[in-house]
This record gives structure tokens, C-alpha cells and sequence, in this order.
């Protein structure tokens, strides 16, 4: 979760190499970072590179 645009890569990668879903297990902060900004913005970017499943 430190480097969103790292696994939004890393999800493309993912997607394209298998026909299963690919899914994100995430929590809602990163150590001190709680802020609803801060997980907003991960599971977008991490969307937009085709994950449709968080948990």
C-alpha cells in the first residue's frame, strides 16, 4: 500500500497473465495513515488497472 502506482503494475501484470479474477486484500490505513483520502485513492488507482474485487 506504500506505492499504489507499484501494485496497480503489479495488478495489470496479474490480470493479463491468468482468466481468474484477480482479487486486492488491503487494510484501511498504512501505519499512522488512517485518513479515508489515503485508502480512497489506493483502491482507485488499483481499480483503474482492473481489480474489481477488494477485501
Amino acid at each position: 500500500m506504500a506505492d499504489p502506482a507499484r501494485v496497480a503494475e503489479c495488478m495489470r501484470t496479474m490480470r493479463d497473465a491468468v482468466s481468474i479474477p484477480v482479487t486486492v486484500k488491503h487494510r484501511i490505513g498504512l501505519d499512522n495513515i488512517e485518513e479515508y483520502t489515503f485508502v480512497r485513492d489506493f483502491v482507485g488507482m488499483v481499480a483503474d488497472a482492473g481489480c474489481q474485487t477488494f477485501i
